[in-house]
């Protein structure tokens, strides 16, 4: 019954519309088409600034707003962040459950809102997710636990430079672990996986070529801080024992585009 649901959300997102119009309009192959729509998402969507299906535009508390003053008075900013991924949440209900789904998406929420220079409170999670304030603690407890860095309001300045889920789940991958298992202990879809070590196999990539950070956010379309993030990540691994890892992911792919080119909004 779960796999059928599953199989029933898959169709019916933007992306399977897309493949579905390619099959039947064009007598395209279903593997051609999926190519195609790789390709239509990397050169297309980074260069506008609409919001995508899937995606919201909300209100957080600034990062920078100091604590002990009421929130009515501090500083405020509008973030776009994911609320549903398509079919990466599918396939992450249908491996995981709806428990590791939401947490998933707390990790991706906060990610995005952070990157924006925002900070969500657990009331905030709690309100966008449909789920109680207790349920959402505990979530983040447990995803802190795990050795996330879960940026909250109240909360963020204590984490310092701790690591995002993206920087943990790319570093398991540097120390040779498989896509699989990682989707396994991370409760993550693959497709989600592939695409954090492809970015961060671009950034690696556009470093090695003296390109300044603020030229690789925009060429990979994510934001300073994640680059960094990566930067900080290849730093620790430039070593020789995972030069097979590095220098096998920030190869440029033959026959598709290599760069975002400016991606706005949720970012990678």
């Amino acid at each position: 019954m779960a796999d059928a649901i599953c199989d029933r959300l898959t169709a019916k997102t933007v992306d399977r519309l897309f493949i579905q119009e390619l099959v039947t309009g064009f007598e395209v192959a279903p593997r051609t088409a999926d190519g195609i729509l790789e390709v239509a998402k990397t050169v297309l969507l980074p260069n506008t600034s609409a919001l995508r299906a899937g995606q919201i535009k909300l209100v957080t508390t600034a990062a920078s707003a100091p604590h002990g003053r009421p929130m009515t008075d501090l500083d405020k900013c509008e973030v776009i962040v994911t609320l549903d991924a398509g079919p990466e949440d599918v396939a992450v209900w249908r491996e995981h459950g709806a428990t590791a789904l939401r947490r998933v998406r707390i990790l991706r929420l906060t990610d995005e809102a952070f990157e924006q220079d925002g900070l969500f409170t657990e009331e905030d999670l709690a309100w966008v997710l449909g789920a109680a304030v207790r349920t959402i603690r505990r979530d983040i407890r447990t995803l802190r636990d795990q050795g996330y860095a879960v940026r909250t309001r109240g909360y963020h300045l204590s984490i310092g430079r701790g690591q995002t889920h993206k920087v943990l789940i790319v570093e398991q991958y540097l120390r040779h672990q498989s896509f699989t298992d990682i989707a396994h202990r991370t409760k993550h879809s693959l497709d989600a996986i592939q695409r954090y070590v492809q970015t961060f196999g671009r950034i690696v990539y556009l470093m090695r070529r003296g390109t300044s950070i603020p030229e690789m956010a925009f060429l990979v379309g994510v934001g300073d801080k994640t680059v960094q993030q990566y930067l900080d990540l290849y730093t620790r691994y430039n070593r020789p024992e995972y030069q097979d890892r590095l220098d096998e992911i920030s190869a440029p792919p033959t026959g598709q585009p290599f760069l975002a080119m400016g991606k706005k909004g949720a970012l990678r």
